[in-house]
């Protein structure tokens, strides 16, 4: 009887390892691609907001669209889609709602060069 015992509590043990190794990945792989999709808005808010500083660089909305062969409206929908996902700029949620406001100022201000 004492040899059945060791082999109930091996593997009562085993079972417990294996049900605390799935909790702490789950805990893990579940926070960790938040933070990588967070990133990559980031990233996406970089690349875009450089795009449109090209056309517009006091991000005063002043540029000529024709100079910037009509990309210039479709670009700042980008820049205020993106700055809006990325949460934190109450003026992008406004202007996604009609509000023509600071959106591009706020959200693309690090390379502005009014800044």
């Amino acid at each position: 009887m004492k040899g059945f015992t060791l082999a109930v509590d091996t593997v009562v043990i085993i079972v417990v390892a294996g049900v605390v190794l799935l909790v702490i990945l789950a805990f893990f792989k579940g926070s960790g691609s938040q933070g990588a999709s967070q990133a990559n808005l980031q990233q996406e808010r970089t690349t875009i907001c450089r795009e449109y500083v090209q056309m517009d660089l006091n991000c005063d909305g002043t540029a000529d669209d024709s100079s910037a062969a009509g990309k210039l409206k479709e670009t700042r929908k980008k820049v205020v889609d993106i700055c809006a996902k990325l949460g934190g700029y109450a003026s992008c949620d406004d202007e996604k709602k009609g509000v023509v406001s600071g959106c591009v100022h706020d959200c693309c201000g690090f390379l502005c060069m009014g800044e």
